[in-house]
């Protein structure tokens, strides 16, 4: 059982929280970008191996103007150093909704890597 919540809780990790889209989707019909990491906060421990974290970026569309999206979501706690503030991450982004927003190789189950 703790398996399936962990898999579940993985589904749906570095989303935008505004967005009603899963990351999968996002990640397969998004469009490419890059964002810099402008905060990280954790918001509280699942276990000992998982937090819940909110990531406040700066999204960079081509030929656009960078414009700021929260993505919230369940990361293995040992990866949290991959996102602090100044970093550049890949994401993809919805083109018909901006606030869709997923990190690129979130998607992990912490407990197999």
């Amino acid at each position: 059982m703790i398996y399936l919540t962990i898999f579940l809780m993985m589904f749906v990790v570095a989303c935008s929280p505004g967005s009603k889209v899963s990351q999968e989707e996002i990640l397969r019909s998004g469009v490419p970008m890059q964002a810099i990491v402008t905060s990280i906060k954790d918001m509280g421990s699942h276990d000992d191996v998982t937090s819940d974290v909110l990531i406040t970026v700066s999204v960079t569309p081509e030929g656009g103007e960078p414009y700021p999206a929260e993505i919230r979501g369940t990361f293995a706690r040992k990866d949290l150093t991959t996102y602090v503030a100044g970093t550049t991450v890949n994401v993809k982004v919805l083109e018909n909704d901006k606030t869709a927003v997923a990190i690129v190789g979130a998607l992990v189950n912490p407990r197999e890597r």
